[in-house]
């Protein structure tokens, strides 16, 4: 998808805030917001994973390339008494590889280059929804949706929580259950 010129480009960097328990692994959420939403063409993908860690004073990443030059994954290791200020930590870890030589944090667009103009980044923040819980069989687990619903509205925006900037940030929502049909079909009316 990065060499489709025929999609228009996204951003020159995405990054997404992943959950996903093993280090190969990117959620379905997040490959739906990348093919199936709204295509995102981008050079390079981030995934970011913020792991709170026993320790309160734990400081500290890992870095992944998963695809060279196009796949990275970034683990964040935090003790609970550190802020997870993760625009923060994401901005000096690539001031890191950038010092390492691992990473040109230049824009790739030549009239921004030659002005040694800074790439772009796009976080998107993805929220899983379920609106429809008709299609749920049972009283008792629609009941659970509402209450899981009521509970989340009280709660604090994963882009706060992160400290993220509103300006480069995206929220999506997309669906938690996915291939559900209506057991109906309507059909057209005769005449």
């Amino acid at each position: 998808m990065r060499d489709d010129q025929t999609i228009p480009k996204y951003a020159t960097n995405l990054v997404y805030i992943s959950r996903a328990k093993r280090n190969t692994d990117i959620e379905s959420k997040i490959i739906f917001s990348i093919i199936n939403k709204n295509p995102k063409r981008a050079d390079h993908y981030w995934f970011l994973k913020v792991l709170n860690d026993p320790n309160p004073y734990t400081f500290e990443y890992e870095f992944l390339e998963m695809i060279p030059d196009v796949l990275f994954k970034i683990k964040f290791k935090l003790g609970y008494k550190i802020n997870p200020l993760i625009s923060v930590y994401f901005g000096q870890v690539l001031e890191d590889l950038k010092a390492s030589g691992k990473l040109d944090l230049l824009s790739n667009y030549p009239s921004l280059r030659r002005h040694d103009i800074q790439a772009d980044f796009k976080f998107i923040i993805i929220d899983r929804v379920f609106t429809q819980d008709y299609l749920l069989s049972s009283v008792k687990e629609r009941y659970m949706l509402r209450f899981y619903n009521f509970v989340k509205s009280f709660g604090i925006s994963d882009r706060a929580a992160f400290g993220l900037e509103s300006y480069n940030v995206d929220v999506e929502e997309v669906p938690m259950l996915t291939g559900m049909e209506y057991k109906s079909r309507i059909k057209k009316a005769e005449g």
